[in-house]
């Protein structure tokens, strides 16, 4: 099991990469961009300790990229319905 943070801290700074948090936070860009992105550094926290759920390499762009997706425990929930 590996956190967001811990893979970040592997990549290094010039690559570009895209990340896809509970599909409702999307990141595109190099990696070193990710340190000066407001959205991502507000909620950094729950963000960085997100479980990485994939992690693809994509080529469909004219620059190869690392896509990784992952979860926070948040959306890791689901709503359970009761059986009467």
């Amino acid at each position: 099991m590996v956190r967001v943070n811990e893979l970040l801290a592997n990549i290094n700074r010039e690559t570009l990469i895209k990340i896809k948090i509970d599909d409702d936070h999307c990141f595109m860009g190099r990696r070193i961009s990710l340190d000066s992105y407001e959205y991502y550094q507000k909620n950094r926290k729950r963000y960085g300790n997100a479980i990485v759920t994939n992690i693809s390499l994509n080529y469909k762009m004219s620059e190869p990229h690392i896509l990784i997706e992952a979860e926070t425990t948040m959306g890791r929930w689901t709503k359970k319905e009761w059986v009467k």
